[in-house]
């Protein structure tokens, strides 16, 4: 009886563990995108069968749609393979240009996919991509879209380097190749409206709180969007990832490293004496 008693325990105890790291997997899975310090908006890593196509796609996580036509009929579809990146934890296979047309198209290939809306604090987006090396006429490029209103592209609307436009086409250009395999780290900061972008980082020593000189950067310009959208010629695009910085206290008792307002001795930030013990301000 008391043997048992003891094979019960021990298998509960055995489906607990195995519980345990069944979460831990996914856990560290679902993360496996997001530097330290910021949370995860969204990720599409392309997880679905080869050859299939991303019109109506609905994996990755945290997005508001599936991808949707953006465009013209033409769109992309799921490739054989993914990129992978030194120090990148990657899924999937990787999105690429699709011949076929599915009605009215011309060359290029789109779709696109709503997010929540990002307006605020520090927010980076980043994606492994291999553009055409022929530019031009609007591709490639990736645009963030506010309410249908295009705010800021990623890519190139002439000259065959990597770059940021803003929605003046005021442009500010890496020296990376868009034909080239890149991946494309880019930091919008809407409290000092300023934008940046690094090309094939070192993500053994990139420090996303605290970045290099970008290879990139367009000041006043911190486009507001909630639509994320793909136009290729030819190409592909893979691991896509949204992810925005937690405010926290630095050692200074300032609210993370762009704000100017210290919390005071009483808890309050900038100017003020506190509360009173009932919870109303001073």
């Amino acid at each position: 009886m008391k043997i048992f008693n003891l094979k019960i325990i021990l298998n509960r105890f055995l489906h607990r563990i195995h519980f345990l790291f069944i979460f831990l997997l996914s856990f560290f899975s679902l993360n496996a995108q997001t530097p330290a310090g910021f949370n995860l908006v969204v990720y599409e890593g392309f997880n679905y069968t080869s050859g299939s196509s991303l019109l109506n796609a609905n994996g990755g996580s945290g997005w508001s749609t599936a991808w949707i036509k953006s465009y013209q009929d033409r769109f992309l579809k799921t490739s054989t393979s993914g990129f992978t990146y030194t120090g990148l934890n990657t899924t999937g296979l990787k999105a690429e240009f699709d011949s076929t047309c599915y009605g009215t198209c011309n060359d290029i290939a789109s779709l696109a996919r709503s997010i929540p809306l990002q307006n605020e604090g520090v927010v980076y987006f980043q994606f492994i991509s291999v553009f055409e090396s022929s530019p031009g006429g609007g591709t490639p490029t990736i645009r963030l879209v506010n309410g249908g209103t295009n705010t800021g592209v990623i890519g190139s609307i002439s000259g065959s380097y990597m770059s940021i436009v803003d929605a003046s086409s005021n442009v500010s250009s890496s020296s990376a190749n868009l034909s080239a395999q890149n991946l494309v780290v880019v930091r919008i900061n809407y409290d000092l409206n300023k934008t940046e972008m690094w090309v094939n980082p070192n993500l053994s020593t990139f420090d996303y709180l605290n970045p290099v000189n970008p290879s990139a950067s367009l000041t006043n310009f911190a486009p507001v969007f909630d639509n994320f959208s793909i136009f290729i010629r030819s190409g592909s695009i893979d691991e896509i990832s949204i992810f925005k910085r937690i405010t926290v206290l630095n050692k200074n008792g300032k609210l993370g490293t762009d704000f100017s307002s210290a919390v005071n001795k009483n808890g309050v930030i900038g100017s003020g004496s506190g509360v009173r013990p009932n919870g109303k301000s001073l």
